[in-house]
């Protein structure tokens, strides 16, 4: 059986169900700043993201979203799509994607990737679609960037 619970905004703070808790915290706009899943309300290794949002205004340009092994960055273009993402942002070692789009669609046409390598910093590019994405971006870390 699931319970769930909402605070006074009608935001979901909390989801029990056998063998997991998630809980959420929200900032002032209703936003997610913070999730917790545990096992059991003793467990002592939960499950935690945090999320941290720039704004230009009323839009979130920037997303900083933390699982407790390193920042993933996510800056937005004005359309609200996904310009650029950094993996360790956190770190003296970032990799980042930089995400090249059609201008009337926003379709993936290029990534160019900015890392760190055995001889230095390495920045390379690929053509890319949605579909492609991830396995064109694991495989320029891979031959491409000092590994973690």
């Amino acid at each position: 059986m699931r319970d769930y619970r909402y605070d006074d905004r009608d935001e979901l703070v909390a989801v029990r169900e056998p063998g997991r808790l998630v809980e959420n915290w929200f900032d002032t706009a209703g936003r997610v700043v913070r999730q917790e899943v545990r096992n059991s309300d003793d467990d002592p290794d939960p499950y935690v993201a945090t999320v941290r949002y720039v704004l230009d205004g009323p839009s979130i340009i920037q997303t900083d979203f933390d699982e407790g092994d390193g920042v993933v960055r996510y800056r937005y273009n004005r359309d609200h799509y996904v310009a650029d993402k950094t993996l360790y942002a956190d770190s003296p070692a970032p990799v980042t994607f930089t995400y090249n789009r059609a201008a009337n669609t926003n379709l993936f046409t290029t990534v160019t990737m900015s890392c760190v390598g055995q001889g230095g910093r390495v920045t390379r590019s690929e053509a890319v679609t949605s579909e492609s994405q991830d396995s064109t971006e694991k495989a320029m870390m891979r031959t491409s960037c000092v590994p973690r």
